[in-house]
């Protein structure tokens, strides 16, 4: 008759299975740190892109402005409505 002993449970079974949890737990945790990382650095880049496009456009409005203030600009604008220069402007003033 053959007998059948069990095997013995021993601390380095327990030891195994502590290190393959924690291997476990470890590679998810990256894998989530890892995919924020890469969600944050598309979301940067795409921040990045929209300021620089709204620098361009910034600079094509100021462009515009500064256009429309030249000096020839604001006497064709004051001819046109009929302005006359005056040297000795008189202002009123409002008390409060």
């Amino acid at each position: 008759m053959t007998i059948f002993k069990p095997k013995k449970k021993t601390y380095l079974n327990k030891a195994i299975l502590f290190l393959g949890c924690f291997l476990f737990i470890f590679l998810g945790g990256w894998l989530y740190v890892q995919n924020l990382k890469v969600g944050v650095t598309h979301d940067l880049e795409n921040l990045a892109t929209e300021f620089r496009d709204l620098k361009v456009a910034n600079a094509e409005i100021e462009n515009k402005l500064f256009e429309f203030f030249t000096p020839q600009r604001v006497a064709e604008v004051a001819e046109e409505r009929g302005l006359e220069k005056d040297n000795n402007p008189i202002f009123v003033y409002a008390r409060n």
